[in-house]
């Protein structure tokens, strides 16, 4: 493994120079820090993990167990190390240490649906898209290997393995 994937508190992360760029990548709002500030108010138990390489921090993720499920609501790259599998690399970490702790039944993210390259990340990583939802919102779910996952209209999806 080419990454390091270790507990970050929330102040932390809001102290990272590089957040707001990577934060309008998967976000594509005028005022990213102000979203993620909003964000960290609605899940404040939401677990953050830093993302390291040669003793550097290049990205963050948050976590968040709701309903048998493992959420990564945010997950954020540096741009000048974006492109190398670092941030596929945490998530397959992630999944495998907190969804096996949690005895997840699937994974989930949720995105803007106008996020094309965090969109093409995720489809990469095995997540399939939901029915909308609306509130301009993509979900995204994988289910755990050997597992089914409730969809939100009630449909049932079996394990998928991530592409890449």
């Amino acid at each position: 493994m080419r990454v390091r994937v270790e507990p970050l508190d929330a102040p932390s992360v809001a102290a990272l120079a590089w957040l707001e760029e990577a934060a309008r990548w998967a976000w594509p709002v005028s005022e990213p820090r102000d979203r993620l500030a909003r964000w960290m108010e609605r899940w404040p138990r939401a677990g953050w993990w830093a993302i390291s390489r040669d003793g550097e921090t290049c990205g963050v993720v948050a976590t968040a167990a709701v309903d048998g499920l493992l959420w990564f609501p945010a997950a954020f790259v540096r741009s000048d190390v974006r492109g190398y599998g670092l941030g596929g690399e945490a998530i397959v970490e992630l999944e495998e240490r907190l969804g096996h702790d949690a005895g997840a039944a699937g994974f989930r993210t949720a995105l803007p649906v106008d996020a094309g390259f965090a969109v093409y990340f995720w489809l990469r990583m095995g997540y399939r898209p939901e029915p909308a939802r609306g509130r301009g919102l993509l979900v995204m779910t994988r289910a755990a290997a050997g597992a089914v996952v409730a969809r939100s209209d009630g449909e049932q999806r079996a394990a998928q393995s991530p592409v890449g």
